[in-house]
């Protein structure tokens, strides 16, 4: 019996998965779907989880676009230097004072002066071409590259998140179409309901409990 019952949650997680409209979807179905009307849809949590992720834009077209750009503007280098020349000149001054002869001495000071002949500045620029890089650029490789890696991390992020998000509606539908009998049951099936909202909440940033009714 409970694999009977097992089947038919698969089926009903199927249908939903295809999203099927409401007139096609069986009438018991739709009216028990309706219990879970107010929680986000699946496509909406993998939107969610994307963006937290940082990986809901595609980058890669903007990323080949900067590497043609970057493969027809030149290297560019700039340097320089100042060159000053000065002139240094030295003064001498002595005083003598013949007051007293028997007891005169010169005195004296000297004058350092430093003249600027003149100032120099030069600035040589330098632009180069990598003519190569117009054919082939290796920076296109690293481009293709991350680009499948962000790919295959997409998709990484988009299958955990529909299998945690269907695993949740199936154990909700079981706990709904059969719920414990027992107390014990009952708090293992709700934890294990609240982990994977807690593993959802988490691939989402908190988007995921903030919509849950």
């Amino acid at each position: 019996m409970r694999a009977m019952s097992w089947c038919w949650l698969g089926s009903l997680v199927l249908l939903v998965g295809v999203s099927a409209s409401a007139d096609a979807m069986d009438p018991e179905v739709s009216e028990l779907m309706e219990l879970f009307a107010d929680e986000p849809d699946v496509a909406a949590v993998q939107q969610a989880a994307l963006r937290w992720a940082n990986l809901d834009r595609d980058r890669v077209p903007g990323w080949y676009r900067q590497v043609r750009i970057s493969a027809v503007l030149p290297r560019t280098r700039i340097e320089g230097n100042v060159i000053q020349r000065d002139t240094d000149q030295s003064d001498l001054t002595q005083n003598f004072d013949f007051t007293d002869p028997l007891e005169a001495t010169p005195s004296g000071s000297r004058q350092l002066l430093r003249e600027t002949d003149y100032r120099q500045l030069q600035v040589r620029g330098f632009m180069q071409w990598e003519l190569n890089e117009l054919v082939w650029d290796s920076d296109v490789l690293r481009v293709s590259l991350e680009g499948q890696r962000l790919v295959r991390l997409r998709q990484d992020v988009l299958n955990t998140v529909t299998a945690l998000y269907f695993d949740r509606r199936e154990r909700q539908l079981e706990f709904e179409l059969n719920p414990p009998a027992d107390l014990n049951a009952r708090v293992r099936a709700q934890l294990a309901i609240e982990q994977l909202t807690a593993s959802l909440d988490a691939l989402t940033g908190g988007w995921f409990r903030e919509q849950l009714p």
